[in-house]
């Protein structure tokens, strides 16, 4: 699937859900905002191969990160971060602050080479 590729649909949707159970970018109707769930480790599991924990990058079109944080309606807290270099067609250029409040439970973040 091309990085271009996205679903766009109202924010309480069966489309925005099927974005997130997929890992497919979905963007918010009528703004320049974008984001994609992955699965992560998730705080507490002892396998270091195990990914339980859904987590959500939020990217506005000039490459803010401008949210991260564990999906609503899950229960695993992620503790080891891979951010992704991208968010559909828009790369991560920098992390906006308050991007990462609330999230106590991180113990790794990977930033990207594409964040200056």
């Amino acid at each position: 699937m091309p990085d271009s590729f996205y679903f766009e649909g109202p924010e309480n949707s069966a489309i925005r859900d099927t974005a997130h159970n997929n890992s497919v970018t979905y963007k918010y109707p009528n703004q320049e905002l974008y984001e994609r769930v992955e699965q992560t480790h998730a705080y507490g599991n002892n396998d270091p191969n195990s990914k339980t924990a859904k987590v959500i990058y939020r990217i506005n079109n000039t490459g803010d990160l401008v949210h991260f944080g564990k999906l609503d309606g899950t229960t695993d807290e992620p503790d080891i971060l891979e951010i992704p270099e991208k968010v559909g067609a828009f790369s991560i250029q920098r992390i906006a602050e308050g991007s990462f409040n609330n999230n106590c439970f991180l113990n790794k973040v990977t930033i990207p080479a594409s964040v200056t």
